[in-house]
């Protein structure tokens, strides 16, 4: 199940979409159609505070990428700066 959320939720283009509800809403909320604009945006809340909560404390999307104290140690010399 987390191979399934990390590839299809948090790699996909679902957290940028989400961002075009609170923004739907603050159009809303400009054309004076309150009800609706806070509908949206209350919304956009009940999806995006349990999806951060998943992501930040449930799930690590990292793969298996290594941590920097595994990484051994580039061996060749920087390139000299070019004055």
């Amino acid at each position: 199940m987390e191979n399934f959320y990390c590839d299809k939720i948090v790699a996909g283009p679902w957290p940028f979409l989400l961002l075009l509800i609170p923004l739907a809403g603050a159009y809303f909320y400009g054309k004076g159609k309150h009800r609706l604009a806070w509908l949206l945006i209350g919304g956009w809340i009940l999806v995006q505070v349990p999806m951060s909560f998943v992501n930040n404390f449930m799930v690590n999307c990292q793969g298996d990428a290594p941590s920097p104290e595994d990484v051994a140690p580039l061996k060749e010399e920087p390139p000299a700066q070019i004055k």
